[in-house]
């Protein structure tokens, strides 16, 4: 799932719109929103996921960003879900706080 999303998105950050480019090609992450273990047992569809570059895949990770669906570049394109980033502000979000990159 991460690779066809991450596809959809051309490997370009949903936040920033980086594109890191490798010598075997481009990369960008997938983070799950609701994240896939426990005890959060999110889902792995396109709905909850959003690609990022590794700055911001750590960010969301560690709960030191929080989204709003106008924050994400073409959120349409594979259709994240708005429950999905309530989930993250609400569930992951360690300390309410605004990062720019």
């Amino acid at each position: 799932m991460a690779r066809d999303v991450k596809a959809a998105q051309s490997n370009r950050c949903q936040l920033c719109d980086t594109r890191l480019r490798l010598p075997k090609g481009e990369y960008a992450e997938a983070h799950h929103l609701q994240p896939l273990g426990a005890p959060h047992h999110g889902p792995d569809i396109a709905a909850n996921i959003i690609v990022v570059c590794p700055n911001h895949h750590a960010l969301l990770d560690y709960g030191a960003l929080t989204l709003s669906l106008t924050d994400v570049r073409d959120h349409n394109v594979h259709g994240i879900a708005q429950h999905y980033i309530d989930y993250h502000n609400t569930f992951v979000v360690k300390a309410v706080t605004r990062c720019d990159i």
